[in-house]
C-alpha cells in the first residue's frame, strides 16, 4: 500500500512551495524539506519520530526537514488531506520540532477556495489561491497550539519503545528486553511498532543506529569509538554491520560526504 499523491501539484516556483492532494494510505518516509499536513476529512494518526499525535478535520501538523512520520488510519476510517511541502531559511520553529495548529472556519475557506481553484483550472500555473495558501501556513506557524496525542495503547507501547531505544544507545537491546520493559510480549511489541512506523522493530532501531553512527563518523569519531559508544561488541562487527547498510565503509562514506 502506497500514498497515494495522484501525480496532482501546485507549484510555485519562487519560494519552493508546492502542494498536494493526497488520500490516506500508510507511508513512511522523510523529506529534506519542511511539511505541512492539513487535515480535510475524517481523522488520522501521524507518527513523528517518538510520538504518535491524533488529527482531525481542520487540525494541521507542520514539521521540519528530515524527520521520521508515518500516516495511518484505522482498519475502517477514511481521511484526506492537503499536503504542503516547503523550504524556508529562517525556520520559526527549533529543529526535530514540531508545529500544531487548528484552522479557524475563516482560515479553512482559503483551504476551501485553494481546492476550488484545483478543480476549475488543475494544478497547471501558481495561482493566487496558492499564495494565499502559502501565506496561510506561514501565518500559523508563528501561532502553534498543543497537539492531541493519541490515546490508543499500541501507540504507548510504541512510544515507549522509541524512548527506550534513545535512552540506552549504548547498549545492543534486544525485542524481549525491550517488551519486558514496556509490559507487552513480543509479539504486541512487534505489531504496535508495526502499525505505527510502518517498520519492524529490527528495521527501526538498526536505522536509528545507523543514524548515530553516521552523525558521529561525520564530526570525526574513529570508528572504534562509535562503535563502543554504540554498543556494538566490536569494531569489525560495527564495519559489516555499516557495509551491509550503506554499501560502503565508514571510511569511504565519510570521504563521499565531504567531497
Amino acid at each position: 500500500r502506497v500514498h497515494n499523491k495522484q501525480k496532482r501539484r501546485a507549484q510555485n516556483e519562487k519560494t519552493n512551495f508546492i502542494a498536494f492532494i493526497s488520500s490516506i494510505n500508510p507511508m513512511q518516509h522523510t523529506h529534506n524539506s519542511c511539511e505541512a499536513n492539513i487535515i480535510l476529512d475524517g481523522t488520522m494518526d501521524v507518527t513523528v519520530e517518538g510520538d504518535v499525535i491524533k488529527l482531525s478535520k481542520g487540525d494541521m501538523l507542520v514539521w521540519s526537514p528530515n524527520m521520521f512520520h508515518f500516516n495511518c488510519v484505522g482498519s475502517t476510517e477514511k481521511a484526506s488531506l492537503l499536503s504542503v511541502h516547503f523550504l524556508i531559511q529562517d525556520s520559526p520553529f527549533d529543529r526535530k520540532r514540531t508545529v500544531f495548529h487548528h484552522l479557524s472556519f475563516e482560515q479553512m475557506n482559503v483551504v476551501g477556495a485553494f481546492l476550488d481553484e484545483v478543480k476549475k483550472n488543475g494544478f497547471e500555473g501558481e495561482g493566487a489561491k496558492l499564495s494565499l495558501l502559502e501565506a496561510l501556513v506561514y501565518m500559523c506557524l508563528s501561532d502553534s497550539g498543543s497537539p492531541r496525542f493519541s490515546d490508543d495503547f499500541s501507540a504507548s507501547v510504541y512510544s515507549k519503545t522509541i524512548e527506550m531505544m534513545s535512552k540506552n544507545r549504548d547498549r545492543i537491546l534486544t525485542i524481549p528486553e525491550m517488551a519486558q520493559s514496556c509490559g507487552v510480549c513480543a509479539t504486541t511489541l512487534k505489531n504496535s511498532f508495526k502499525r505505527h512506523s510502518g517498520k519492524t522493530v529490527k528495521k527501526f532501531y538498526s536505522e536509528l543506529k545507523l543514524e548515530a553512527a553516521k552523525n558521529m563518523l561525520l564530526e570525526g569519531m574513529p570508528s572504534e569509538e562509535v562503535a563502543f559508544k554504540l554498543g556494538f561488541s566490536s569494531a569489525s562487527y560495527f564495519s559489516q554491520f555499516f557495509k551491509n547498510c550503506v554499501g560502503t565503509t565508514a571510511r569511504e562514506y565519510v570521504k563521499s560526504i565531504r567531497q
